[in-house]
């Protein structure tokens, strides 16, 4: 049996279980009693109990996350599998409920409270009697609807949120239809997901583009489904309405936001998040972006409350595509975005960010998922229960994730958004981390986190512009400094004049590639100071976020630079190494020049005991590396226009030849070298040769 199912240890679990429950209840208690003095019926804002104090909110969270544990840990095994296995029919329950407007009618038909009589339940919603009741008492041990005598169903605080609320209704529509299809899928496209890292091939966009053929957008233009089109758009309200901005205006100082400059909400829709803001503070004005159809439509059929904004010139619909650059009107403006970067994958979602940095702006505001902090469920020992809740326990101040407080929050649903999310478009919710390194490729420092306390884990999310240099310019900077260096090193001798006692005729060809070496060496030199010198002012254009520089500098739009330039880098490198171990044991005999030296000699140690011609060999190593790093080489300068790309590229194919001629010319020079030492140093060099029998390469050459 494991360790964390005995006794002893499933005894301290719940222990700490009825701890957590009993501190955080008592916390409850305390927050209600004193509402029962200042607001004795109540917040009429909200049907969530622990709605006006952050504090009592987080507590409420505690004590959820203790009780789904507590079902954990009294429901056997097998039968909590069973339990989330046949979850989806509570999914088909609610379907029906919802679809016939059940709540609504309990309501129309228990006017005193003594309960709806199922019989004319059935017949007002045109349902099976026998199988509503059953449906009803299934979703009663959920805490939607309740039983209160045989036959006889009255709402609960749940259920009301279905009564006069066609947008809500709507949101769970789109959960409970286009998330079904799609989530049928989902394993399919994991699979799909998974075989096309293999073989490289295409993968399919989301589960729900499985299941449809389409894109979730395109598919709900299509004229036979302009219906799921209309409730998409209503969902989309209804969930800002009463989940994820339900608490907004009270959890984030919206007061504090400049007053000389409008909020502009990015992908805004229909005014949703206006509408919520506007009546809390008087003194915001709003500009909402998004495409045409939608601020047509926004602008055609406003609520009550955005009509009047508009009419008083505090609101404003504009068009406007987040991935186009934004008005210079609006430079320095607050950037607000409520669920859009979770609709995109990485690069898109910086892409995003990117363009509205350019604005410079004062600050962007996100509301956003943000999923975790990720307890442990239970520990092998005692003691590590123990520390497992005094954790949670004092979670309810917040845990510290880089430096960010969290407070906590159960999984559940933002575990379900995150699925949403995979199955209708093929993207993700985030953890704090993961936003932590987005915000940093965009070029963002994130300044806060503030949750809704009324929500499934959203919160509003503050950044600031930071320093945003391309991956592309911290990874070549260092690689181009370092081939210079070595370049400039290895192509010059230590010597630059000697005095030679045999000197054969230098031949034509002798002549013509003696200033190869320096002149490959120079021009390599003068082109690693100009791209270096170009990287770092395309840095600081990045920092600056000039657009010139993102719209040109198409060498940097990559994170990681090209294998084979990184294989010619380490060839340098490593010939380079070679060649100073060359330099160190001839001394003042290294030349470029082929002749006898007074006083020279026979030198066959360090390299020259393992190969008689190190120094060619680190040459071979240095021009092979050159040319692979000039395939397909393109520098900064060479995205300024055609005829600069034209002239690269004749450059480098020049280069490579150049290299490539003069690679073979170097180890036929090196057969007239040998004739010179063997003619000067005779039987030393014969038994020299006997010994190191590779000229260039061990074992091979």
């Amino acid at each position: 049996m494991s360790q964390a199912h005995s006794p002893a240890v499933v005894a301290t679990r719940l222990d700490q279980l009825l701890v957590t429950i009993e501190e955080s209840a008592a916390e409850l208690r305390k927050y209600l009693e004193k509402q029962i003095k200042e607001q004795p019926n109540g917040d009429p804002r909200a049907l969530y109990p622990f709605f006006g104090d952050h504090q009592a909110s987080n507590y409420a969270s505690v004590l959820k996350i203790a009780c789904e544990r507590l079902n954990t840990l009294v429901t056997p095994p097998h039968l909590l599998v069973m339990e989330e296995a046949g979850s989806f029919y509570t999914t088909a329950a609610c379907q029906t409920a919802v679809k016939h407007d059940v709540a609504a009618h309990i309501k129309e038909l228990s006017p005193n409270g003594k309960g709806a009589p199922l019989s004319e339940l059935a017949a007002i919603t045109k349902l099976d009697e026998d199988l509503l009741g059953r449906i009803l008492r299934f979703l009663s041990q959920k805490g939607i609807f309740q039983e209160i005598a045989p036959g006889r169903f009255e709402n609960t605080t749940a259920t009301l949120t279905l009564i006069d609320d066609p947008q809500f209704k709507a949101f769970l529509d789109l959960l409970m239809t286009e998330n079904r299809l799609g989530a049928a899928e989902l394993g399919t496209y994991m699979e799909k997901l998974y075989e096309s890292k293999e073989t490289g091939e295409k993968a399919p966009l989301n589960p729900f583009a499985i299941y449809s053929g389409l894109p979730l957008y395109e598919w709900l233009h299509l004229p036979e489904n302009a219906d799921r089109g209309r409730n998409f758009g209503e969902g989309m309200r209804g969930m800002a309405h009463s989940e994820s901005t339900f608490s907004l205006p009270f959890d984030y100082g919206f007061k504090d936001l400049p007053q000389d400059k409008p909020l502009v909400d990015v992908g805004g829709g229909i005014g949703a998040i206006a509408e919520i803001l506007l009546a809390e503070y008087p003194n915001l004005n709003m500009i909402v972006q998004d495409l045409e159809p939608v601020v047509e439509e926004a602008k055609k059929s406003p609520s009550e409350n955005n009509k009047k904004w508009m009419a008083e010139g505090r609101l404003t619909f504009e068009t406007q595509d987040f991935f186009t650059e934004q008005p210079a009107k609006l430079k320095g403006c607050v950037f607000f975005l409520s669920n859009v970067i979770h609709n995109y994958p990485d690069d898109k979602a910086i892409e995003i960010l990117k363009i509205l940095r350019r604005s410079d702006p004062t600050k962007i505001l996100l509301v956003e998922r943000v999923i975790g902090p990720f307890l442990p469920v239970e520990a092998s020992s005692v003691e590590g229960e123990i520390e497992i809740y005094k954790n949670i326990r004092s979670s309810a101040r917040g845990i510290a994730v880089q430096g960010i407080p969290i407070p906590p929050r159960s999984q559940s649903l933002p575990g379900m958004y995150d699925l949403v999310m995979a199955t209708l478009v093929g993207a993700k919710e985030r953890s704090l981390t993961e936003w932590q390194k987005l915000f940093k490729d965009a070029g963002y420092k994130l300044t806060g986190v503030s949750p809704l306390r009324a929500s499934g884990g959203q919160s509003v999310v503050s950044l600031v512009r930071g320093f945003c240099i391309p991956n592309m310019i911290l990874y070549k900077l260092p690689l181009i400094a370092t081939l210079v260096y070595a370049i400039n090193y290895s192509g010059r001798p230590p010597v630059s004049k000697a005095i030679y006692k045999n000197q054969p005729p230098t031949p034509l060809v002798e002549r013509l590639f003696s200033n190869v070496g320096p002149t490959l060496t120079l021009c390599f030199w003068i082109e690693g100071v100009l791209e270096f010198t170009c990287l770092l002012l395309c840095g600081l254009f990045a920092m600056s976020e000039e657009k010139p520089f993102h719209t040109t500098c198409k060498p940097l739009t990559g994170s990681v630079v090209p294998v084979h330039y990184m294989v010619g880098w380490s060839l340098i490198v490593a010939g380079t190494f070679l060649r100073r171990a060359c330099y160190k044991e001839l001394a003042r005999l290294f030349t470029f020049v082929i002749g006898i030296q007074k006083g020279h000699q026979l030198i066959t140690t360090g390299p020259y005991s393992i190969v008689r011609h190190p120094g060619y060999a680190a040459f071979v190593l240095i021009n092979a590396g050159l040319i692979l790093v000039h395939v397909n080489h393109q520098p900064i300068p060479s995205s300024f226009s055609p005829v600069i790309e034209a002239i690269v590229r004749i450059y480098n194919a020049a280069y490579i030849l150049v290299s490539t001629a003069a690679t073979v010319f170097l180890l036929k020079r090196a057969d007239l070298e040998e004739k010179l030492l063997q003619a000067e140093f005779g039987d030393a060099w014969v038994k020299w040769a006997r010994t190191v029998r590779w000229k260039f390469v061990p074992g091979l050459w």
